[in-house]
């Protein structure tokens, strides 16, 4: 058993996800680029669990949803210099008969049930919004939560 604590480092993360993901990538994963989605989104900059992976070249696409307008034009920003980006300015929802859940968000914008990380920070219901995927399965996830 791999003690991952000991792989933690802050580039974008904020309490060490950077080298615990890229840890489980060396351990896990294929060297292909992977696909990743994270919501809510925030300052990619200052808060992301993917963004590493985009400044690394390790990402085929990354969707980012962010409800903040202010901090989805920043995504806007940054997808001129990283292509692999696609923001969506959404406030994510859980209940089933909702257009914004995860499942229908991925569905509209045509991405594929191949999600490689998907990372979930949106300060509230996050474990609501997890359980309420159904279609998207990804291979990596994580929920951030509060100390």
């Amino acid at each position: 058993m791999i003690n991952l604590h000991k792989y933690r480092y802050n580039n974008h993360s904020l309490s060490g996800e950077d080298g615990v993901i890229e840890k489980i990538l060396e351990i896990s994963f294929n060297k292909h680029k992977l696909n990743t989605c994270e919501f809510g989104a925030g300052d990619i900059e200052e808060n992301s669990n993917t963004f590493n992976l985009i400044k690394k070249n390790k990402i085929n696409f990354s969707i980012f949803i962010e409800k903040d307008l202010a901090l989805y034009q920043k995504l806007l920003n940054l997808k001129k210099k990283y292509s692999q980006i696609i923001p969506l300015n959404l406030f994510v929802e859980f209940e089933n008969n909702n257009n914004n859940t995860i499942d229908n968000i991925l569905k509209r914008n045509n991405i594929q049930n191949d999600i490689d990380i998907m990372s979930i920070d949106i300060d509230s219901y996050d474990l609501d919004v997890y359980r309420s995927i159904e279609i998207y399965h990804p291979k990596l996830l994580i929920i951030e939560s509060g100390r």
